[in-house]
């Protein structure tokens, strides 16, 4: 594509632009690419036009050097300014004096920005920086202030921006001194890493710093010093620091040189009263950072603070004073992995604090987990008392081949990963089972969530009846069907409705919608599976993916739900997310009233818990016969474990029922089928539990209903309940 026919084609093309008023093909033998230097009419002030140059140094005619490669137009063209172009302008890229002024004309790539408008689109960018470069208006306080044009950088400095720039703004001084580990490689790079927080701003501060060689691992401790303007300064200057005296000299560009060279002398002394005893393994090094307040924000930044650091490498006289040709390298602040940063890549604000106590680890729970730690909103508490096993990493959110880490738990696993973040993190590994959760969980009310992913009914049951009061909302999450399902069930306020009661209104769910029916009754279920010598595990057999999608949409919404706990009034709330065959997910959320509740009593040793939705049906039932007695049968499930009644469903009355204004006889024509159906199509885990009448004129429940309650119980030897809807209120008959 770089022959000279098709290069007089993107010569035409050139020439076609309005701003372009001549445009040649440039011979370049040393290379395959070719270069056409054009010349762009810049339109100057009425007061620079006699000049033919503007304030900035633009004149009024410019040359626009575009090296085209032999892959063009796969790749775009460079782009390259007149040498003596002025550099004290932003926006212009890294290069060597003497070479071609590089513009950065635009924030994307110029190849995304060749693709998606053409040359055309490149040459528009290019008139428009020019434009602006005319009139000193490069910075655009939307975008941001552009940093400082770094050249020659020859070392990294680690360091927790964020923290930094809120040591700066919180403290009282413009001067701080801090601590630093670093090594030099034979190349001279350097590469290191600020060492906690400030140690102070007095000279003093200095003797809590160590000027230290580690032979063992090649890092030196030694000092830094920072030096902050408080007041905005909106000078661009591009750097060219090679010794300590020109670094004073650019310093006094942002009013910061005379409190650097005030310091310098106590680091010196530091410095050689440290290696005095230490003639084999001298550390001769310090750090400055120059803190420049920006009139808006930086580029890519969240603040105002213009962060540059510098390792000065210190020549010494003999007196004890530093040489003021002492080396001195650029160093590039690099941010290290913290919250912070995690929030402005996500863009995500959570609740001050927020604390999730995550009980288990698995596919799922650590695919929510991390999900949601990659927010950096979270910290976590994981608890999980199973290990890590080979096979786990073919769904796992980590990977882990180490066989010296192999058998570890996953919460300690997935805790070193989160760690990594720099998340708040915990491990327990144990289970969960033998925890009291208001001494042992970390999540706390209105700040903090207990998300469950085990899928064991036997922790169900115990956050559910071992477990009166957990100090944070309890959120319960599992996979059904092949993880074409995603089940995420919210307790409501004060734990009511509770996970229990929420799940046995999907058993209801299952049983009278056909689109969820084969999720929760259909599917085969985990089985003991095994995948090699030493791998196996009660599982179902699935792909990272068919979990990772409903675990991608559970996790979006918890994030949203977590950071605004009352937007349904503390009602319980289940969340479905379906995935189609297409893997199309879509997702139904449904609202859980309060639970009515029975407690036990020595003549009847079970709790009643009347779903909400129940609860309301039996009302409406009542209000449709006002001044007759109404009924029906009770749907449920019995917990023979924790002696719990279910109140799920309703079903109506057979036709041969008989009401009037003071008896209810309930029929029996088919309802006999009907409850097979119900037992076989839910597999047994739903069926009849009793029956509910009204009494619209408000009497208390009768002997006769005792009665029949006495009845029913001994025919069916089971311990079936009947309610009565009476006064306005539901009420449990008791004999």
């Amino acid at each position: 594509m770089g022959n000279r026919q098709f290069m007089n084609e993107v010569l035409k093309e050139l020439l076609r632009y309005p701003a372009i008023v001549d445009a040649k093909i440039v011979e370049n033998l040393d290379s395959a690419w070719t270069s056409i230097e054009t010349t762009w009419f810049t339109i100057l002030p009425n007061k620079y036009k006699a000049k033919g140059v503007s304030s900035t140094g633009v004149r009024d005619e410019e040359a626009v050097i575009l090296s085209f490669p032999p892959s063009y137009p796969t790749h775009p063209p460079s782009i390259g300014l007149r040498t003596d172009f002025p550099i004290n302008l932003p926006h212009i890229n890294p290069h060597q004096e003497g070479e071609e002024v590089p513009p950065c004309v635009s924030e994307i790539p110029l190849s995304e920005l060749l693709h998606s408008l053409g040359l055309f689109g490149i040459l528009s960018a290019i008139e428009g920086w020019l434009k602006n470069a005319v009139s000193n208006e490069l910075h655009d306080p939307i975008q941001g202030w552009e940093p400082i044009r770094r050249t020659d950088s020859n070392g990294i400095l680690i360091v927790d921006a964020f923290d930094l720039r809120q040591q700066i703004t919180k403290a009282n001084n413009n001067i701080n001194y801090f601590r630093v580990l670093y090594t030099k490689m034979q190349s001279g790079f350097s590469f290191g890493g600020m060492r906690g927080k400030f140690v102070g701003s007095d000279n003093n501060s200095l003797r809590r710093i160590r000027v230290a060689h580690n032979p063992s691992d090649s890092f030196n401790l030694t000092p830094g010093i920072l030096v902050a303007n408080q007041k905005a300064c909106d000078v661009y200057q591009a750097e060219k620091v090679s010794t300590f005296e020109e670094l004073i000299t650019f310093a006094n560009y942002f009013e910061l040189g005379d409190m650097l060279k005030a310091r310098y002398k106590y680091l010196t002394k530091k410095i050689v009263s440290s290696n005095h005893n230490h003639h084999k393994n001298i550390v001769n090094d310090f750090f400055v950072v120059l803190a420049i307040k920006r009139p808006y924000p930086i580029i890519g930044v969240d603040g105002d603070l213009e962060l540059l650091a510098y390792r000065v490498e210190a020549s010494i006289s003999k007196a004890g004073k530093l040489q003021h040709d002492s080396r001195c390298y650029p160093v590039i602040v690099q941010d290290i992995c913290t919250p912070e940063m995690l929030k402005a890549v996500s863009g995500t604000k959570a609740l001050p604090g927020a604390m999730i106590t995550a009980i288990g680890c698995g596919s799922l729970g650590a695919k929510l987990t991390s999900h949601l730690a990659k927010t950096g909103s979270y910290g976590f508490q994981l608890i999980d008392n199973d290990y890590f096993s080979m096979h786990n990493n073919a769904r796992q959110a980590i990977i882990e081949t180490d066989i010296t880490k192999l058998y570890q738990s996953k919460a300690e696993l997935l805790d070193a990963e989160f760690k990594k973040l720099g998340i708040r993190s915990n491990a327990l590994s144990c289970d969960v089972r033998l925890l009291d959760p208001k001494k042992n969980f970390y999540a706390k009310q209105g700040s903090g969530f207990i998300l469950d992913s085990t899928a064991s009914l036997a922790v169900r049951h115990f956050l559910s009846h071992d477990v009166t009061d957990l100090p944070a909302t309890l959120i319960h999450t599992y996979l059904l069907n092949r993880s074409r399902l995603g089940v995420t069930v919210i307790e409501g306020s004060d734990r009511n409705p509770r996970i229990d009661d929420i799940n046995a209104y999907i058993y209801q769910l299952g049983l009278d919608d056909d689109h969820y029916h084969r999720a929760i009754y259909r599917y085969d279920g985990p089985q003991s599976m095994h995948f090699g010598d030493g791998c196996g595990s009660f599982t179902t057999q699935m792909t990272d993916m068919d979990i990772a999608i409903p675990a991608a949409s559970m996790a979006a919404n918890l994030n949203k739900i977590i950071n605004n706990p009352n937007h349904e009034n503390g009602l319980g709330q289940l969340l479905l997310t379906n995935v189609a065959d297409d893997y199309s997910v879509s997702v139904n959320t449904l609202l859980l009233a309060e639970t009515k509740i029975f407690p036990s009593n020595n003549t009847y040793l079970w709790e009643v818990r009347v779903l909400g939705n129940v609860a309301k049906g039996i009302e409406q039932g009542a209000d449709e016969y006002r001044t007759f007695e109404n009924g029906g049968i009770l749907i449920g499930q019995f917990d023979w474990f924790s002696k719990t009644l279910y109140v799920t469903g309703l079903m109506e009355a057979p036709e041969d029922t008989e009401r009037s204004a003071t008896r209810f006889v309930l029929g029996t024509k088919g309802a006999k089928k009907a409850l097979t159906e119900v037992a076989q199509r839910s597999g047994g885990k739903l069926s009849f539990i009793g029956t509910w009448h009204s009494h619209p004129n408000g009497e208390p429940p009768s002997k006769l209903d005792k009665g029949t309650l006495h009845k029913l119980q001994e025919d069916t030897k089971l311990p079936v309940v009947m309610l009565v809807q009476t006064g306005g209120r539901l009420q449990r008959i008791v004999e």
